[in-house]
C-alpha cells in the first residue's frame, strides 16, 4: 500500500519526554536528558505501514546559542533513529524570528508534503502545546493535543485530547 498521509509529531513532549521546570516545559539539552517511550515506539512502527512518520520542532535553544547546532542535530538524530521516522525537521531560529519554519508557521510540513506527496487532509499534527495545534489547524489536518497541564498559553482548537503520547493509538 503507497502512503499518502503523514503523523507530523513534535519532539519535545511527544517523541521524548520534555523536561519540566514550573510545570513549563523546556527541550532536553543534552543527549543524556532523552527518555523515549517502549510504547509509543510500537504504535508508530505499526502506524508506519500507512503514514510517514514526520518529526516537526522548533529549537530555538540553538539559535539563542544555548546549545550548539551540532548537539541539536545529534539530539534528533538519536529521537529519529530510535522512532524510525521518515524525517525529523528543526527550526533552529530564534524564539521571535519571523521565519516560515517555525511552528505554527508552515515551512516545515511544506517541506515533508512535497517531498512525500503527502495528503494533508487525511494526515495528523500531534503535539503537547498550542503552536502544534495552530499549525495543524492552518494545514487543516486532524490535531492531537496531548495536556500535560502546563502552565501556559492552552491551545484553542484540536480535534482529539489525551493525556500521553501512548494515547494517539485511539484516533491514528
Amino acid at each position: 500500500m503507497k502512503r499518502i498521509k503523514a503523523l507530523f509529531l513534535d519532539r519535545d513532549g511527544v517523541l521524548n519526554k520534555a523536561i519540566i521546570i514550573k510545570k513549563k516545559p523546556y527541550s532536553p539539552r543534552l543527549i543524556s536528558q532523552i527518555v523515549v517511550s517502549n510504547e509509543l515506539k510500537k504504535i508508530l512502527s505499526v502506524a508506519k505501514n500507512e503514514y510517514f512518520l514526520i518529526g516537526i520542532t522548533n529549537q530555538p535553544d540553538v539559535g539563542d546559542k544555548i546549545i550548539s547546532r551540532q548537539k541539536g542535530i545529534k539530539i534528533n538524530n538519536k529521537v529519529k533513529k530510535y522512532y524510525k521516522l521518515d524525517e525529523l525537521y528543526s527550526c533552529y531560529h530564534i524564539r521571535n524570528a519571523n521565519c516560515i519554519c517555525r511552528k505554527p508557521k508552515i515551512g516545515l510540513v511544506l517541506k515533508a508534503k512535497k517531498k512525500y506527496k503527502i495528503n494533508l487532509k487525511q494526515s495528523f499534527v500531534i503535539g503537547d502545546r498550542w503552536s502544534d495545534m495552530e499549525l495543524g489547524k492552518k494545514l487543516n489536518c486532524k490535531t492531537i493535543f496531548i495536556d500535560y497541564k502546563y502552565k501556559e498559553k492552552k491551545p484553542k482548537y484540536f480535534n482529539f485530547k489525551v493525556n500521553k503520547p501512548e494515547e494517539i493509538i485511539k484516533y491514528v
